[in-house]
């Protein structure tokens, strides 16, 4: 699979804005090597951390909003949902529980709440990033990717590649988290095709930068992920 071949183009209305976009039917996988992952990131080794903690991502004014006030903060961290403490999470592992992941933003000034969680972080269930500029764009709540870009985003929806972080432990099965994402189409002009080069660089520079960041090792890729993959993973 690779350049040079034509994708169909599917038509989805969108639950957001009730217009339609069209997405290429993907089926199949990316031809990515270790090699071309690690030039990546090597690019990456030089890069300092901005005030929050994140190499080569960004949070963009608009989304400051959504920071504890007063908070510092020290990176992404992909770990259990909000309200969950290791020591739950892993009961809930061991009793064979669902056990939800989410990505968040890590609070230094984190404070518990009850004995049960801790407030602080800012969670991010889906979200986005802009490969050109990592700015990384998302929301706590549960809205489409087009509401958050459209509400915190500087740039257009299309230049995003959009991301999901979750995971699930099943049956006993230990819980590993799953990355999703949407295949990247861009058209400057209504007649244009996808493009699986530009597709596939794009997920290469965003998967480095997420590997920066502390993507765990344990992750399961599902990149270009059709709607229904989305929906078996509990994701409408």
């Amino acid at each position: 699979m690779g350049a040079g071949r034509v994708y169909k183009m599917n038509d989805i209305v969108s639950d957001y804005d009730g217009k339609t976009y069209q997405f290429p039917d993907f089926e199949g996988y990316f031809d990515l090597s270790c090699d071309d992952m690690a030039e990546r990131l090597l690019s990456l080794n030089d890069i300092m951390p901005d005030e929050h903690g994140l190499y080569g991502l960004s949070i963009p004014k608009k989304m400051t909003v959504l920071l504890a006030s007063g908070h510092t903060y020290n990176g992404l961290e992909w770990l259990c949902d909000e309200w969950t403490t290791p020591k739950i999470a892993e009961e809930n592992i061991r009793d064979g529980k669902n056990q939800q992941r989410k990505l968040k933003l890590l609070s230094n000034d984190r404070y518990e709440v009850d004995h049960a969680g801790f407030q602080g972080d800012l969670v991010l269930g889906r979200f986005s990033i802009h490969p050109e500029t990592g700015e990384l764009v998302g929301s706590p709540f549960c809205e489409q990717h087009a509401a958050s870009i459209r509400r915190y985003g500087s740039h257009p929806f299309g230049e995003y590649v959009r991301l999901v972080y979750t995971g699930r432990n099943r049956n006993g099965v230990l819980n590993h988290g799953v990355l999703l994402s949407r295949a990247y189409y861009n058209p400057k002009w209504p007649c244009d095709e996808y493009d699986y080069g530009t597709d596939r660089e794009n997920t290469l520079s965003v998967l480095a930068l997420l590997i920066r960041n502390g993507l765990p090792k344990d992750t399961r890729l599902l990149l270009s992920a059709c709607r229904q993959t989305f929906m078996y993973h509990e994701i409408s």
